[in-house]
């Protein structure tokens, strides 16, 4: 699956480069409408070229999606299928400590590997996505007007320290989630795996 995610990769960086790349197709688009002569023609050449442009996008973009996650999936199979292994690899002694129980292992190889597919098919892709896409706008506009450019990084800073600020809050309530998700997955799984001896001993 590395060639798979390679492709994805590659997928994620056409779709990067397509949206800067659409937006000065689109301002020359705009001027056209000051030219006097030939107007039409070369107004067509550009809104073909922006069609262009958004379906070579819109085909890389479903590709790079789908690519890294199916290679996401198949990079946590095989480590469920190597988890799995191991665990029947213990010996009875592992079973019988708490941080070994059946709920804890159960949401670990489901609910927790869920999650790690998430980094690979949704995150990375994404963040790379937009890491290059911003690189290349900073870059094509500094060279283009770098006073203005310069005006408009000024506000980096703030949209920095937004940005870690809703990070903070965030993770601190996914931490919170993830604690009561936990907890009630094993509360459930006890009460299903031994529903039997409840019922058997009336202690409903």
């Amino acid at each position: 699956e590395r060639y798979v995610m390679i492709a994805g990769f590659w997928g994620a960086t056409i779709h990067a480069a397509a949206t800067p790349t659409f937006a000065y197709v689109f301002s020359k688009l705009l001027a056209t409408y000051s030219i006097p002569e030939g107007r039409t023609q070369k107004t067509l050449v550009y809104a073909m070229a922006m069609l262009g442009i958004a379906a070579i996008d819109g085909l890389h973009t479903y590709c790079f999606r789908y690519l890294l996650e199916y290679a996401g999936q198949r990079w946590v199979d095989s480590i469920r299928e190597k988890a799995m292994i191991r665990i029947l690899d213990q010996p009875r002694e592992f079973f019988d400590k708490d941080i070994n129980s059946v709920s804890r292992m159960t949401e670990g190889l489901d609910r927790n590997a869920e999650e790690m597919k998430n980094l690979l098919g949704r995150f990375v892709g994404m963040i790379y996505s937009a890491a290059l896409m911003a690189t290349i706008a900073v870059v094509w506009s500094i060279v283009g007007q770098w006073k203005f450019a310069l005006i408009c990084l000024s506000a980096g800073p703030y949209v920095y320290i937004v940005t870690n600020a809703f990070a903070v809050v965030s993770g601190r309530w996914e931490t919170i989630s993830t604690d009561a998700a936990e907890a009630s997955s094993t509360i459930m799984n006890e009460t299903f795996t031994n529903i039997r001896t409840v019922m058997a001993l009336t202690l409903e």
